[in-house]
């Protein structure tokens, strides 16, 4: 499914293969920690796993695959019990990552005179 919309984005074909495009030929290592969740009746969970091995080959995934609900299921919280936990496990996942923004967003945006301690 992903290459029809690519023969609609792309003026060739051969573009489909640039880095900046087609994230599995890309240098991923370094990259901060990422996060995909995926439904497994999704028509792009196959892309999704491609790119999701060549994360783990950089060591930086962590993956979600939620069984038995559809493309659309992370926003039906009041009707799917997988959305509900897809969208505390993205909550989780983003406290992980981003650690103590909370309190550097606070210095900058709310007291911009104040210096981080380092």
């Amino acid at each position: 499914m992903a290459q029809y919309f690519l023969t609609l984005y792309l003026s060739n074909p051969a573009e489909g293969a640039n880095p900046l495009i087609s994230l599995v030929n890309a240098n991923l290592s370094g990259l901060p920690s990422t996060t995909i969740i995926n439904a497994e009746t999704d028509p792009l969970l196959s892309d999704g796993g491609q790119l999701a091995n060549k994360l783990q080959e950089a060591k930086v995934l962590f993956r979600q695959v939620y069984t038995g609900v559809t493309q659309e299921f992370f926003g039906m919280v009041t009707v799917v019990r997988e959305a509900k936990e897809a969208q505390a496990f993205a909550a989780q996942r983003f406290k992980q990552v981003l650690g103590n923004w909370n309190m550097i967003i606070y210095y900058i945006v709310i007291s911009p005179n104040r210096r981080l301690k380092q």
